[in-house]
C-alpha cells in the first residue's frame, strides 16, 4: 500500500512538471529513467536551459541547493517522509 501512495505522488510529481515542460508525462517519465536530460533541456527556453545545465554541471551548488530547508521540505511534499 506504501508502494501504492508513493507512486501515486510521483505520478502526481510528473505530471505537474510535464505540464510546465510542455511535455507529455510518458515522454518526461521516460526521459527522466533513461537519464536523458536534452530531452527534457530541449523544452524549456534557451536561456532556462543554459541555466540549468550550469547548476547541474556544478555538483556542490546542486547538493547546497538540495540539502537546504527549502528543498527538503518541497521533497517531502512531493515523496513524503523516508525515514
Amino acid at each position: 500500500m506504501n508502494n501504492n501512495f508513493d507512486e501515486k505522488k510521483m505520478s502526481n510529481a510528473i505530471n505537474m512538471a510535464s505540464k510546465k515542460l510542455g511535455m507529455d508525462p510518458k515522454q518526461l517519465l521516460n526521459s527522466v529513467q533513461n537519464d536523458d536530460a536534452q530531452n527534457i533541456l530541449k523544452n524549456l527556453r534557451p536561456e532556462d536551459a543554459k541555466k540549468l545545465q550550469d547548476f547541474l554541471s556544478n555538483k556542490t551548488a546542486a547538493n547546497n541547493a538540495l540539502s537546504s530547508d527549502k528543498a527538503q521540505s518541497i521533497l517531502k511534499s512531493l515523496f513524503g517522509n523516508k525515514n
